[in-house]
């Protein structure tokens, strides 16, 4: 008998994101992700996913809130993260291929992107976690489009939430209301070729990731 996932997803309008909670310590998360930017030497960091853009004050770079993770703590994450989409897919079939920490000082915010990228441009998800969750600190939101019109689906952020999404819709966070820095992690998921080849053969679309997607590849 087949394993039944239980799983949230919330429609965004014709495509879904799911919601889910790690089961980690949330706030020694916040402390490491916070000091991998004020202290990127103070732990190794062998995963080099995001460049110099902050030290660079490259402000208007995509990548400026950007922060490398201590390998301890990309440790810490990355065993429950692929948990949870081993459960949903099946194991080898989506791969964490980079995890960063995003870094939002008091006033800043991220501006409108999505996790598409040139040089990956094969389908995957995205996931975005919340080790903490500050007053007036700001929700994510994702913006689709309906007959032409921008559709913007706000998320009221839990402490702990992973939300997971396709790599391509297009989401921001508002300005940082707070007076404390806004700590949270992301990443991407890339498709192995047996996951392809399922995708490839489910003409009836019961994968549950056409309910990210919602159009064939």
């Amino acid at each position: 008998m087949e394993k039944v996932v239980d799983v949230n997803f919330n429609i965004i309008t014709g495509i879904f994101y799911s919601q889910h909670t790690l089961d980690v310590d949330h706030d020694s998360v916040t402390e490491e992700v916070i000091n991998s930017r004020k202290y990127p030497d103070m732990h190794p960091s062998s995963t080099k996913h995001r460049g110099k853009h902050f030290e660079e004050k490259d402000v208007h770079h995509t990548f400026y809130e950007d922060t490398n993770l201590y390998d301890m703590t990309a440790r810490k994450l990355l065993r429950p993260i692929q948990n949870i989409v081993d459960n949903m897919f099946g194991k080898n079939m989506l791969i964490c291929n980079e995890m960063w920490g995003h870094i939002v000082y008091p006033g800043d915010q991220t501006t409108i992107h999505n996790h598409s990228s040139p040089t990956v441009p094969e389908p995957g998800l995205s996931f975005a976690y919340y080790p903490h969750v500050l007053e007036k600190g700001g929700n994510i939101h994702f913006i689709t489009q309906v007959n032409g019109q921008n559709c913007n689906r706000e998320h009221k952020v839990n402490k702990g939430d992973l939300l997971m999404f396709s790599k391509d819709i297009l989401h921001y966070t508002p300005r940082n209301g707070s007076d404390e820095i806004r700590a949270t992690v992301s990443g991407n998921f890339v498709f192995t070729g047996e996951f392809l080849q399922v995708l490839q053969e489910d003409e009836k679309k019961q994968n549950p990731y056409w309910y990210y997607q919602g159009i064939s590849i």
